[in-house]
């Protein structure tokens, strides 16, 4: 669970300690073992390790911390519920499917290699979540894909990932006419 502590600052609030256990404390305190409350402050090392009461007090590590964390706890949950919903490989090839273009139930059901009955318990998730949506015609129910936000995400997903599984090779970086000392561009 996570609360906004200040200007878009998160710490987790799990358990006493603001979800940071003493050892991890002592670690970032880099105090070798010594509790927090040895270290009143807050621990040095890693500033955004924050519990309850200890939030850093360096005007210039708040400010890049600030900066660095524009997150809001609805944010963070909400995003990590939409990874898990498309953590199921079926959906995952559900949404990339029907990102493809419109399809009815049958048709994403075989191209998914899953019954009509597995596809719809799936589809129903990913529609109830907004990331798919429904229109109907006729007897049929047209899945597609029309929200920006995830069709890049599906796009993103798949260019990362080599069809083996493994990594894909990261694109040359674009061209932006930087010379090189002493060569020119022809």
């Amino acid at each position: 669970m996570f609360e906004e502590v200040r200007s878009g600052e998160l710490r987790d609030v799990v358990g006493e300690n603001g979800g940071v256990s003493p050892t991890e404390r002592s670690v970032a305190a880099g105090a070798g073992g010594s509790s927090a409350a040895a270290n009143p402050s807050g621990p040095a090392a890693d500033p955004r390790i924050a519990g309850p009461t200890d939030v850093p007090t360096d005007p210039s590590v708040a400010s890049a911390d600030a900066a660095a964390v524009t997150l809001t706890g609805p944010q963070l949950r909400s995003a990590a519920e939409t990874f898990a919903l498309l953590a199921t490989p079926v959906r995952l090839h559900l949404v990339w499917l029907a990102a493809r273009g419109p399809q009815d139930v049958g048709t994403l059901a075989r191209l998914a290699g899953v019954t009509v009955a597995t596809a719809s318990q799936h589809l129903a998730k990913l529609r109830g979540a907004g990331v798919v949506t429904v229109h109907h015609s006729g007897r049929h129910h047209i899945y597609a894909v029309d929200d920006p936000h995830i069709l890049g995400l599906v796009e993103q997903i798949f260019e990362h990932i080599a069809p083996d599984g493994g990594l894909a090779p990261d694109p040359p970086p674009p061209d932006r006419g930087y010379r090189v000392a002493g060569r020119s561009r022809s």
